[in-house]
């Protein structure tokens, strides 16, 4: 039989002991709190995705590319490309294929 599954409080109070906690890499609290590393890790990025959110004031940045946008196969669309948690690209019109895997290379690079 399955064990019952932990709660998102049993996760978050886990995670709060894990950041007062000196010294402990993820896979030694794991280890001794008796639960997955990976199962940790995803509570872990998650609560701490959510603090971020709720504690830190939102930032804009201009990005300046090497290359040039060509012209939007659909004019008068906009769309967002979110990377991650913390980072939304909002464009006023929707760039084709080529040119957002250009800026995701910038971006990573």
């Amino acid at each position: 039989m399955k064990p019952p599954s932990k709660t998102r409080e049993f996760w978050l109070s886990l995670v709060q002991e894990f950041e007062r906690a000196e010294g402990l890499t993820h896979a030694e609290y794991a280890r001794m709190k008796g639960v997955k590393l990976a199962t940790f890790r995803h509570w872990l990025y998650q609560i701490r995705g959510e603090q971020s959110f709720s504690t830190t004031s939102v930032n804009f940045v201009e990005l300046t590319t090497t290359f040039a946008a060509p012209p939007s196969p659909q004019p008068g669309t906009g769309g967002r490309l979110y990377l991650g948690k913390r980072v939304m690209l909002e464009f006023d019109r929707l760039p084709d294929i080529d040119y957002l895997a250009l800026l995701l290379g910038e971006l990573e690079g």
